[in-house]
This record gives structure tokens, sequence and C-alpha cells, in this order.
């Protein structure tokens, strides 16, 4: 007797860029984080920790069985990503303003 793998469909990359994108949590660490950012180097830090914090509402979302995750949670590690890379872009624009006021 054969044991074959339960296959699920596949999760909608769009969905996974959506939730990432337009994550407040995200966007506000990272709006905050960028602009108090002395160097630019520091970005990458911003965006990663910006990418943990939005973490915690999808990870609760997930706990709540919301309809929007149901699917999306199976990529968590898909999301991270994402909000680390969305994060750095958001903390880049920050700083970037930050430095305009500032001169």
């Amino acid at each position: 007797m054969a044991i074959t793998p339960d296959l699920q469909p596949d999760v909608d990359l769009k969905q996974l860029a959506l939730i990432a994108a337009a994550n407040p949590v995200v966007i506000g660490v990272a709006l905050y984080l960028g602009r108090h950012c002395d160097q630019a180097g520091k970005l990458i830090v911003a965006g990663f920790a910006a990418g943990l914090a939005g973490m915690i509402p999808l990870y609760l979302a997930g706990m709540l069985h919301m309809s929007f995750m149901a699917e999306a949670g199976r990529a968590s590690a898909g999301i991270l990503a994402l909000q680390v890379v969305f994060g750095t872009i958001w903390a880049a624009l920050a700083y970037g303003l930050a430095r305009t006021r500032k001169s």
C-alpha cells in the first residue's frame, strides 16, 4: 500500500503580495524606523524589523480563522520575505523624506 502526498492548490501570489504590501503594521513600523535611521545601511534592518512586526497580526488572523488568511497562511515564509522587501521600500521612502526636510 503506497502512501500518497496530500496535494493542496497553489497559493495565489497576487494575494500574498497584497497582504505584504498593504499590511498597516509593516507600513507604520517601516515609516517610523526609516524616519529615525541615521545611515542608509540601517534601512535593511528597519525593513526586517517591520516585516517581523507585520507577522504578528497575520498570525492572530490565522489563529482566529479569518477568511483571507485561510489559504495564505500556508505561505507565511513567502509573506515574511515580501514584507521585508516592502518594509525596506517604505523605510527608504521615509528616510528620503526625512533627509530632504532636514536640508
